[in-house]
């Protein structure tokens, strides 16, 4: 490492010299204020001592000069001197100084204090080098994904259209076909619906959403994701019940709300068994709205609490009616929960029968227009 000491006493040079002298140190000597900046901008040394009192130019016109020079600003300076005022001090640090000591000095003290400021430069240029090898792989990362997201959406595309003439084939000769036309029509449902959560997921995790938030009456809300879900509903001979306190409307997405009560509601026709009840409830709590979807399936197990929001993750539970399942619904539930600034949960219903998957996001304030509209 280099040490630059800059003072217009020989003398002073030699004893600091001596003292600062170490196998890993380049030590460099200016005997003035011209010299010591000359040293400083072509040598780059890794930390300054400096004298205030040299002719021409003094210790104070050098510090002014390193601190305006990008190159320079950034080395460390100490100011050695005997001038013990207070304001000589405040003026040091104000003018970019890191310390101050004055004659005469202990010289362990000055040895110590050297080494503390090597280091500490020392440990800020790996900091640095690391924030800046982050932020280039941060790039690259950035990089990787939007490609992945464009393979993605292409691949999701290509193999949508394909698919879903497909299906408008079996449809029309599901009767020739037979059990044939029904299994190839399952399995092509199954691979949509991954396309539809891979494009869902890739949606959540990105943040995209045309939605703003908007004033949602929720209990309109919920009857309308339960009316969506009759005809699924109906085929297993299940019927829904509604506990919905009125009046409660916040400013939420519409759309990721949506998604987040579709995927709840689905899932409970899906592993319910037929003749079951679905419950959906909307109540006011203290500061949040509660919405939850309750099932009389198996339940989940102490490990399906461990992963039941993570992606990818398949819980015990087997769709009752060979119904698709991606592991990707709750996860993308719980993202968008949390970009509503709300939370994602679930419990084991206290009949012993089924479970609850519920939201809460938070009540916040309206817009005073509507502070006396209707809410619906």
């Amino acid at each position: 490492m280099k040490l630059l000491i800059a003072d217009d006493n020989p003398i002073n040079l030699s004893v600091l010299q001596e003292l600062l002298v170490a196998e890993d140190r380049q030590i460099l000597l200016a005997e003035g204020g011209a010299e010591a900046l000359k040293l400083a901008r072509t040598e780059y040394p890794d930390l300054i001592l400096l004298d205030i009192r040299m002719p021409e130019i003094d210790g104070w016109q050098v510090c002014e000069s390193l601190q305006a020079d990008a190159a320079t600003r950034d080395i460390p300076i100490v100011i050695i001197t005997c001038l013990t005022e207070p304001e000589e001090k405040i003026r040091a640090f104000e003018a970019g100084a890191v310390d101050y000591v004055t004659r005469p000095f202990d010289p362990a003290e000055v040895a110590a204090r050297v080494d503390t400021h090597l280091t500490l430069k020392r440990v800020r240029e790996e900091l640095e080098l690391k924030a800046r090898q982050l932020e280039e792989r941060n790039r690259a990362l950035e990089e990787i994904m939007r490609q992945k997201d464009e393979i993605l959406y292409i691949a999701t595309q290509e193999i949508r259209n394909p698919l879903s003439a497909i299906l408008g084939v079996l449809a029309l000769e599901e009767e020739s076909l037979g059990e044939v036309a029904e299994d190839i029509s399952h399995s092509a449902k199954i691979i949509l619906k991954i396309i539809e959560n891979l494009s869902k997921a890739e949606r959540a995790i990105s943040k995209s959403s045309d939605d703003e938030p908007r004033p949602v009456n929720l209990a309109e809300l919920l009857r309308s994701t339960a009316e969506c879900h009759l005809h699924q509903a109906r085929r297993k001979n299940q019927r829904f019940e509604l506990e919905l306190e009125e009046n409660c409307v916040a400013m939420v997405d519409a759309h990721r709300l949506w998604e987040i009560l579709e995927n709840f509601v689905t899932n409970a026709v899906k592993f319910s068994p037929a003749d079951a009840t679905i419950t959906l409830r909307l109540r006011r709590e203290t500061d949040h709205f509660f919405l939850g979807v309750s099932d009389e399936g198996p339940g989940l197990s102490k490990v399906d609490f461990g992963k039941v929001f993570r992606k990818y993750e398949r819980l015990s539970a087997k769709p009752t009616h060979k119904e698709p399942s991606t592991g990707l619904g709750l996860f993308i539930a719980k993202v968008f929960a949390g970009l509503l600034n709300g939370e994602v949960g679930v419990t084991n219903n206290d009949s012993g029968v089924g479970a609850t998957f519920f939201v809460r996001i938070p009540i916040g304030e309206l817009p005073e227009f509507l502070g006396h509209a209707d809410p619906k």
